[in-house]
């Protein structure tokens, strides 16, 4: 599994967390535990690996591969006035 943590104007990183440590996680916490359903009556994307979960397997940092990155701002975007300029033009 790969996990992007952005901190911007910090530091933050890509983490890569094995099956093994993803497996061993699965089955000390169970299902219900592991995963966490979508609320009813919601669109969701599927379902979401539980916050307990992803805490639990970042324990294990040991056997986590991590790639820091410093995460910078550039300029602030403003879409509203990128589009007036290219309506003048």
């Amino acid at each position: 599994m790969l996990l992007v943590r952005i901190v911007w104007n910090g530091s933050g990183g890509i983490f890569l967390i094995p099956l093994d440590v993803q497996r061993e996680v699965f089955s000390r916490l169970g299902r219900e535990a592991y995963l966490r359903k979508p609320k009813r009556g919601t669109n969701p994307r599927g379902v979401e690996i539980s916050r307990l979960a992803l805490r639990t397997m970042l324990a294990y940092w040991e056997r986590i591969y991590k790639i820091d990155i410093g995460w910078s701002r550039g300029q602030t975007f403003d879409p509203y006035r990128r589009w007036l300029e290219y309506w003048e033009r």
